[in-house]
């Protein structure tokens, strides 16, 4: 047997960690299945009693998939035709053990999801002889095959709104980081607080099944660190403005305007600092993300929001 490509840790576990973390309470999960006898990994597995429901930010894949299997697979690097074989391989096992755990339900219907950051021509051709359908820009849907039904995400062509976030934040770069600005920026849960607490689970995993991170993994988890940090910073000033143009008000005249502002700012950065502790995220963390000392953090702790 071909050993298997080596994929980036990074998107392997931040495809993994989002979808379970969005359909665990709503259908089964099962993410890193195998699937004997072939001896493969499905990634992230959905098994629904019932349609999958309208989740905030999954509204295209969750009604695109119904009540069907579902196999979730994210790419990084090149993909190879037999990377593609592979994957068609695993839903067609999935569906397979299902039907024999469920004696007298008819087969099921599968769906599998591949997620690209760019198209691999060739690699689909060989493996589906057609250019597919165009669903929309970004999207594209082979169905003809038994009870199968594949579609295939190019993130870097995928419209950006609400019911693609959950794809978008599996591309890369750009599209990656407006989708992480809007979820801030817009408090979508649970993506924010996912999000806020993924790099750490990163780090424990990798602690945990130490290997070989690549230059692109660091790169990508001190991205996604950067923006959201980034993006808290600047709601805590946006809010401080506010509450400080509102102040100055009260007090009126240049002079006080300026020092409303100054004091809104100060103000606006101590809720986003509780908002990040009531998150569950430590002092140390928080001072580091919000550019405060830490001994305004501590001071913090404890006291009711305002």
């Amino acid at each position: 047997m071909t050993e298997k490509p080596r994929l980036k840790q990074f998107e392997d576990r931040l495809s993994k960690y989002l979808v379970a973390g969005i359909f665990g309470e709503h259908t089964l999960v099962e993410v890193g299945t195998d699937l004997l006898p072939d001896n493969f990994r499905a990634d992230v597995l959905l098994i629904p009693n019932q349609p999958l429901p309208a989740i905030r930010g999954v509204g295209l894949l969750a009604r695109l998939t119904g009540d069907a299997r579902c196999l979730i697979e994210a790419f990084s690097g090149s993909v190879t035709e037999e990377r593609l074989e592979a994957n068609l391989s695993k839903l067609r096992l999935a569906m397979q053990r299902w039907y024999r755990d469920k004696l007298g339900q008819p087969y099921p219907k599968g769906v599998l999801w591949l997620i690209f950051n760019y198209w691999p021509e060739t690699a689909m051709d060989a493996v589906f002889g057609e250019k597919g359908e165009v669903v929309e820009t970004g999207l594209r849907r082979w169905q003809g095959f038994r009870r199968e039904t594949v579609y295939a995400i190019n993130t870097a062509e995928l419209a950006l709104r609400e019911e693609t976030l959950l794809l978008c934040l599996l591309g890369k770069g750009r599209q990656r980081r407006d989708t992480v600005i809007k979820i801030f920026a817009d408090h979508i849960e649970p993506y924010a607080t996912l999000l806020n607490t993924f790099d750490r689970s990163f780090f424990m995993s990798q602690t945990q099944h130490p290997s070989q991170l690549t230059p692109e993994d660091l790169e990508d988890i001190r991205d996604l660190r950067d923006t959201r940090e980034e993006v808290l910073r600047e709601l805590g000033r946006k809010e401080g403005r506010e509450i400080g143009l509102e102040e100055g008000r009260e007090i009126g005249l240049e002079e006080g305007l300026e020092k409303g502002l100054e004091k809104g700012l100060e103000k606006g950065l101590e809720m986003a600092a509780q908002r990040l502790l009531e998150r569950g995220f430590d002092a140390q963390e928080v001072a580091e993300m919000l550019s405060l000392p830490l001994s305004r953090i501590q001071a913090l702790m404890g006291r009711s929001p305002a």
